[in-house]
């Protein structure tokens, strides 16, 4: 059980209670630990371990699945996972790879790629 107050307790800028996935109106719960790693997410600075901190990948959902950036394993859903496309910026564009369907600005997304016939 963890006893929660809503502040970040990691310094990520995400409530306590957000991060833990426990409600605003109980004072303790069992929280929520994502990436397995026993750390709860409350008090993890990685909560998904895709190697870009929460910080950075905030509660936004780039690809609109209902799961936040910081908990989503392939934030824009492009198919490669965020640990692989990391925050590397590589077409120049001001979005990090991790949330940019087509981060080398081919006009080719990485969706359609594996659909099209070798």
């Amino acid at each position: 059980m963890i006893y929660l107050n809503g502040s970040p307790y990691d310094g990520d800028g995400l409530s306590d209670n957000f991060e833990s996935g426990c409600s605003t109106t109980v004072t303790s719960c069992t929280p929520r630990d994502t990436d397995g790693d026993g750390i709860g997410d409350w008090r993890d600075l990685d909560t998904d371990n895709d190697g870009i901190a929460d910080k950075t990948e905030t509660d936004v959902d780039t690809d609109g699945d209902g799961t936040g950036d910081w908990r989503d394993l392939d934030s824009d859903n492009d198919g490669i996972f965020d640990k692989i496309e990391t925050t590397v910026d590589t077409d120049g564009d001001g979005k990090g790879d991790w949330r940019d369907l087509d981060s080398d600005n081919d006009g080719i997304y990485p969706q359609r790629l594996r659909s099209i016939p070798s």
